[in-house]
C-alpha cells in the first residue's frame, strides 16, 4: 500500500444563483480591495490583499481587469491572506472584488453551436472569462464569456437552445432533481481503484484543487476500465474480480447497476448515444468456433441486448457517429483480418489482406478508417498504415511506418506508436492527404503502446505498457518542434510515497490548468504540461489506480 498524503481538507462551495429567470443580481459588494503582493504563479497560491473584510473561505472573487481577469474560488483564509487556484499571474495592486452572480435567461434562441453571440434578457454581472451554465437537463452546458456588451455576451457553444432557457453562475445542472453531486465538486476527475480496504471504487477528485476529500463510489474488486458516454453523463466500469461492468450516473454519483459479460474486457466503446456500448470479450465461448463475441450493452435495460460473433476480438473502435466499429483480434493471433461492424444491424464485414491488424482510426468524417497493421512486433512483416474506404470495404495501398499499435489523428497528421525491439519504442508521424510519412522513427519509451492523447498546448501524451522496467512508460511529443521526451519523473521529489514507473493506463489533461493527471504503475501523478516535470503537490491513490477520466470537461 502507498502512503497516504495528507491534505487540508476544504470543500469548494457553489455560487447560489438569484431569484427568478429574468433578473440579475450580484453578490460580494462589500469586497473591494487589492493585492499587496503579486501573485508570480499559477496554480493554488497564497494571496495578500489590502484588507480581507468580507473574504471567507465560501468565496468567489474576481481578480485584476481586462484581459487578465478571473474568478477564483477561496479554499482556505488567515487573517491576511487567502488561498486560491489562479490560472493567470497578476502584479500588485490590482483590484479585488466580489464576484458577479448572474441568474437571467435568453431572450433569444441560440440556434448554431461554436462561436455565438447570445441575448440575455439582462447582461448585469456578466464578465469575460466568466464561466456560466446554459439551459437544464441533457441541454445543459457550461461556457465561458469571450465578450460583453451592454445587451449580449459571446461564447462558444456545443447545444443549440431555445429562447427562454436558464443562464446563471449556478454551475450545478437543475434540470434533473437526480443531478445534484454528492461531492458538490464542480470540475471532478474519476480514478477508478481496483482495490482499496473496502474492495475496488470510484474516487472523486476536485480537478482544480488535487484534492480528494474521500468521496467515492464503492464498486467491486477489479475496477479498472472506464469509458465516459459521449454526453459524458455516464460511466461504465469494468470490475474483473465478477467479470462486470458497472454503469454510473454520473450527476447522481451512483451506480444505476452493472452488466455480467461471459469473460474479461479491456475494450469497451459506446456507441453515437448512451443507450448502447459495445464490450469485446476474448474468450467468449462460442458454440462449434473459435472464442470471441462483441456483447451489446443496453445502459437502459441493464442488460446484453444482442451478440456479435468475432474471432479472438480483443480492441473495439467506434467511428465518431457510432454508425460502424472497427473490430481487431488479440494480436497473439497474428491474424490477417480485421471486422467492420454495423451497429444497427449487427453485420460483420471482414477485411483480409492485412498484417496483424490491432488498432484502427476513423477520419473526421467517417468515410475512412487508418487500419494499423503491428507487423514484427505482433509476429506478422511489416508494420504499416492501410487506408479503408468505409463505403465499399476497399483497402488502399499501405504506407510502411516503424511500428503500428496505437494512433492519433489530428486533421491530417497521423501519430502512429510501435516498438521495433526492446528499448526500441517509435513515433511516426503520417500525412493522410497523401500517405506519406513526413516524420519518422522519432526515439520514444518502448512497450506495447495503448494510450494517447493530444493536449491544448501542442503536445502529445504517448503511454505504453510492459516497457524497459528502468524507464518510465510516458513519452512527451512535441508536434510543433517535432520532437519526444521520456518523462523523468523523480519519485524523491514528492510529498508522498508513491511508485513513479510502470503501465500507463491513463491520461487526461485538465482544463482550465497546465497540468495533466497520469496513471502510471498503479499511481496518480500529476504532471506540469509545460515542463513534463510532476508537480510537487500529489494525490496518493491509496490501493492500485487503473482508469482517468474527467466528466465535466467539454
Amino acid at each position: 500500500m502507498k502512503r497516504a498524503i495528507v491534505l487540508i481538507l476544504l470543500a469548494l462551495p457553489l455560487l447560489s444563483c438569484g431569484n427568478g429567470s429574468g433578473s440579475s443580481s450580484t453578490a460580494g459588494g462589500t469586497i473591494n480591495t487589492t493585492l499587496v503582493s503579486a501573485i508570480n504563479q499559477t496554480g493554488i497560491q497564497q494571496a495578500t490583499p489590502a484588507n480581507m473584510a468580507g473574504i471567507n473561505d465560501t468565496e468567489t472573487l474576481t481578480i485584476d481587469s481586462g484581459s487578465n481577469l478571473e474568478q477564483v474560488t477561496v479554499t482556505a483564509i488567515t487573517a491576511t491572506t487567502f488561498t486560491a487556484n489562479f490560472l493567470r499571474a497578476h502584479p500588485a495592486g490590482v483590484s479585488v472584488t466580489g464576484a458577479a452572480v448572474v441568474s437571467t435567461s435568453l431572450q433569444t434562441a441560440i440556434t448554431g453551436t461554436g462561436s455565438q453571440t447570445a441575448t440575455p434578457v439582462s447582461t448585469a454581472g456578466m464578465l469575460v472569462g466568466q464561466t456560466l451554465a446554459i439551459d437544464t437537463g441533457n441541454a445543459f452546458e457550461e461556457v465561458v464569456v469571450t465578450a460583453v456588451t451592454g445587451t449580449t455576451f459571446t461564447a462558444s457553444f456545443t447545444k443549440t437552445h431555445p429562447a427562454g432557457v436558464q443562464v446563471t453562475t449556478n454551475l450545478v445542472n437543475p434540470g434533473n432533481s437526480s443531478s445534484t453531486r454528492p461531492s458538490n465538486i464542480k470540475f471532478r476527475a474519476f480514478v477508478t481503484n481496483s482495490f482499496n480496504n473496502l474492495g475496488g471504487s470510484l474516487q472523486i477528485l476536485n480537478d482544480q484543487t488535487d484534492q480528494y476529500l474521500g468521496n467515492q463510489i464503492s464498486l467491486a474488486t477489479g475496477a479498472g476500465l472506464m469509458v465516459l458516454s459521449p454526453d459524458k453523463q455516464l460511466s461504465l466500469v469494468f470490475e474483473s474480480s465478477g467479470n462486470s461492468v458497472s454503469i454510473i450516473n454520473n450527476s447522481t454519483e451512483a451506480a444505476a447497476g452493472s452488466i455480467s459479460l461471459p469473460g474479461l474486457t479491456d475494450s469497451i466503446v459506446f456507441g453515437s448515444g448512451v443507450t448502447f456500448a459495445y464490450a469485446a470479450v476474448r474468450n467468449a465461448p462460442v458454440s462449434g468456433a473459435s472464442p470471441g463475441q462483441i456483447e451489446v450493452l443496453s445502459t437502459a435495460d441493464i442488460d446484453i441486448s444482442g451478440v456479435v460473433n468475432v474471432p479472438l476480438v480483443r480492441t473495439l473502435v467506434a467511428s465518431h457517429n457510432g454508425a460502424k466499429l472497427l473490430a481487431f483480434p488479440d494480436q497473439s493471433a497474428q491474424s490477417h483480418t480485421a471486422y467492420v461492424v454495423d451497429t444497427a444491424s449487427l453485420a460483420v464485414t471482414p477485411i483480409t489482406g492485412l498484417d496483424s491488424p490491432v488498432f484502427g482510426v476513423f477520419s473526421s468524417d467517417d468515410n475512412t478508417a487508418y487500419i494499423l497493421n503491428c507487423g514484427p512486433e505482433c509476429g506478422g512483416t511489416q508494420a504499416s498504415v492501410v487506408p479503408l474506404t468505409m463505403s465499399n470495404s476497399a483497402l488502399a495501398a499501405p504506407t510502411p511506418v516503424s511500428a503500428a499499435t496505437y494512433a492519433l489523428l489530428d486533421g491530417s497528421n497521423l501519430y502512429v506508436a510501435g516498438t521495433v525491439g526492446p528499448g526500441n519504442g517509435r513515433l511516426d508521424v503520417v500525412n493522410t492527404g497523401n500517405m506519406t510519412v513526413s516524420k519518422s522513427g522519432v526515439p520514444i519509451t518502448d512497450g506495447y503502446h495503448n494510450v494517447m492523447v493530444l493536449n491544448t498546448n501542442g503536445k502529445l501524451w504517448v503511454g505504453s505498457r510492459t516497457c524497459t522496467p528502468t524507464t518510465s512508460c510516458l513519452t512527451i511529443f512535441d508536434t510543433t518542434a517535432q520532437t519526444a521526451s521520456i518523462v523523468p519523473i523523480a519519485c524523491s521529489s514528492f510529498s508522498v510515497d508513491i511508485q513513479c514507473k510502470g503501465d500507463v493506463s491513463g491520461v487526461q489533461p485538465i482544463a482550465n490548468r497546465p497540468v495533466v493527471y497520469v496513471v502510471e504503475g498503479g499511481a496518480l501523478i500529476i504532471v506540469d504540461s509545460t515542463t513534463g516535470a510532476a508537480q510537487l503537490t500529489q494525490v496518493d491513490i491509496v490501493g492500485h489506480a487503473v482508469g482517468i477520466a474527467a466528466p465535466d470537461q467539454k
